[in-house]
Formats: structure tokens, C-alpha cells, sequence
């Protein structure tokens, strides 16, 4: 798969002097690519098409790198841009039109992307969908680890994140687009109540 290849490398190079937390009982972190693989993959499981999955590898990467949409646009068509540009958060878009006393807060972001998710398309709820659901079970995973210490390293306490969570499960079922009946959503779906049911590890 030649496409895969490129996608992944054009991902690694971008993200290459980037590194992802991992679990504390891990010796030293990983680097950022493992996300975008993750994403990829489990998108690629659940039948994804080829330029959602390609999107999956490159979602962060006008986010979080000096990656452009043109270039992503040049190397990938404007499909595989387009999705992108969803994944994107709007101040990273444009920057210079978010004065730094305007920054949107915690609740303001999450509430935009939340929007957003409900009137998307049905290729860009799944690679929204696949995002969401590698960043869970990662936070999953930690909060087997650490109990509810977790909650400490984020920018919102575990009942905003609760909040969050339920209402991306609301918006990803939002006509016409809806995702309710695939596997991709009822995984999300699935680790949504693991991880803030009450029968969790304790502190």
C-alpha cells in the first residue's frame, strides 16, 4: 500500500521531534507518530475508506507541526486536506485572528468541537470517532494505573471530561450523518462507561 507508506512517512517526519506522555511505569515516552498510527489502524479496522484512513496519520499535523493544509492538499488531494482541516481546531487555522486576550477557554473549545462533530459529514464523524476513542482508552489505560490521579494532568476535572465524552456520543448519533450503528462508535460507546463508571480503580 504505497499511499499508507507515504502518509506514514510525510506523519513521521512531521511529528519526529515530537513525543506522546505514555503510562508512568513506562521508562521513557513514546514518540508522537504512535497516535496517528493508532488512529490510522483502528480506522482501517473498521472499514474506513483509504483517504480517511490516509487523514487518520496526518490529523495532528497542521495542529500540531508547521505542516500546512496546501502541502497536505498537494501531496494528498483535497479530500484527504479537507478532512484535515476538520480534525484542525479553528485558532490553529488562524491564529492571527485570535488575540491572545480572546483565547477560548477549556469548556469554550470542547463546545466548539462538539458543534462541529454534529453537522459533519459521515467520513469526518468516523475520523473524529477513531481520535476520540484512541485518546480514551489511552486515559483508560493511565487511569488502571494511577486511579483517579489521572484527572490531575488534564486541563479540566473528570466530570467536564464526563461531560465531554457523553456529549460527543450524542453529537457522533446526530442525523444525518449518524455513526449509532457501527463498531467504531459502539467502541467509543463502550469506553466511555468503563472509564467513568464508579466501579473504576480507587485512589
Amino acid at each position: 500500500m504505497q499511499w499508507l507508506e507515504k502518509a506514514y512517512q510525510f506523519a513521521n517526519k512531521a511529528h519526529q521531534n515530537q513525543l506522546r506522555k505514555t503510562l508512568p511505569s513506562h521508562n521513557t515516552p513514546c514518540p508522537y507518530i504512535a497516535h496517528p498510527m493508532d488512529v490510522a489502524a483502528t480506522l482501517m479496522k473498521y472499514g474506513a475508506p483509504k483517504e480517511v484512513v490516509v487523514a487518520g496519520l496526518l490529523h495532528d499535523t497542521v495542529e500540531d507541526t508547521s505542516t500546512t493544509l496546501e502541502e497536505i492538499k498537494e501531496n494528498f488531494g483535497e479530500e484527504v486536506a479537507e478532512l484535515v482541516r476538520f480534525a484542525t481546531e479553528s485558532a490553529k487555522l488562524s491564529p492571527s485572528t485570535q488575540p491572545l486576550d480572546k483565547k477560548l477557554t477549556w469548556r469554550q473549545r470542547k463546545e466548539e468541537t462538539i458543534a462541529k462533530i454534529k453537522t459533519a459529514t459521515y467520513p469526518q464523524k468516523l475520523l473524529a470517532c477513531a481520535d476520540k476513542l484512541c485518546n480514551l482508552k489511552d486515559i483508560w489505560a493511565e487511569q488502571m494505573e494511577l486511579g483517579q490521579k489521572v484527572w490531575t494532568k488534564f486541563n479540566a476535572p473528570k466530570a467536564d471530561q464526563k461531560w465531554y465524552y457523553q456529549s460527543l456520543l450524542e453529537a457522533f448519533t446526530s442525523p444525518p450523518h449518524s455513526l449509532q450503528n457501527s463498531g467504531l462508535f459502539l467502541q467509543l460507546r463502550f469506553f466511555v462507561e468503563l472509564t467513568f463508571s464508579n466501579q473504576n480503580r480507587p485512589e
